[in-house]
């Protein structure tokens, strides 16, 4: 194979839609396989650095993404111990100037969303529900995947996007998920329900050794996202 003109696509997540429209915007056909029976994409919220806009920009929905994302003012890093403030980064025009794109929050649906919606638009992109891929088949010249169904699809390329428990690194590869140990909570609340001295338009980070609490302005200010990530040994693979 000289010369890729076609690709399989494992995953319609993030990842994979973005993948997917990078890969159709130069020409290659591809064919998109999601296990779930709905795209869509789970989660809140997600920071968005001046490569991540780089990277949308040249997918062709950085405009989309400024227009659902939150620009902060700083990014505040607190010692929750103490209550002390670590480190604050401000975000403005001069951290737009140095670095050469903003820092901003959206929601996960939101960004994946953007990329979503140019992947339906485009002639290069096909794409599939409700499809469990099981085995994959490679030779020199072509790789073919099969579902549950008994369904095959063939393309000169395959790319796995199927998260932490890729079926593709499984078939390739064959090492298991390792699971860390670290934990997260999440959870989305509407700004009235926030407390007035926590409304603000930055990230912060309460930072202790074994926990981390965060707080993400999401949806124009219209909602908050809390995240509490902590370490538990009895997560952890083996334990």
């Amino acid at each position: 194979m000289t010369h890729v003109t076609s690709a399989i696509i494992v995953g319609g997540g993030i990842g994979g839609a973005a993948t997917a429209l990078s890969l159709a915007r130069q020409g290659i056909k591809v064919m998109l396989l999601e296990k779930a029976h709905e795209i869509g994409e789970i989660g809140a919220g997600i920071q968005l650095g001046p490569n991540a806009f780089s990277a949308l920009d040249s997918l062709g929905v950085g405009d989309v993404a400024r227009q659902r994302a939150v620009f902060t003012d700083h990014i505040t890093m607190m010692d929750a111990v103490n209550a002390e403030e670590v480190v604050c980064i401000e975000t403005g025009q001069a951290f737009r100037d140095h670095f050469g794109g903003p820092y901003a929050v959206i929601h996960r649906v939101d960004i994946h969303a953007t990329v979503w919606e140019a992947v339906l638009t485009h002639p290069g992109v096909e794409y599939r529900t409700s499809t469990h891929i099981v085995d994959i088949r490679q030779t020199p010249d072509d790789v073919t995947v099969f579902d549950e169904q008994g369904n095959s699809w063939t393309a000169d390329i395959l790319v796995g996007c199927d998260g932490v428990k890729s079926v593709v690194r499984q078939s390739l590869l064959g090492d298991a998920p390792r699971v860390t140990g670290h934990v997260v909570y999440r959870a989305v609340i509407d700004c009235d329900d926030m407390p007035d001295d926590l409304r603000i338009n930055a990230p912060v980070l309460w930072a202790a050794r074994i926990v981390t609490w965060s707080i993400i302005r999401l949806r124009g200010g219209q909602q908050y996202n809390l995240v509490v990530t902590f370490h538990s040994a009895s997560k952890k693979s083996g334990a």
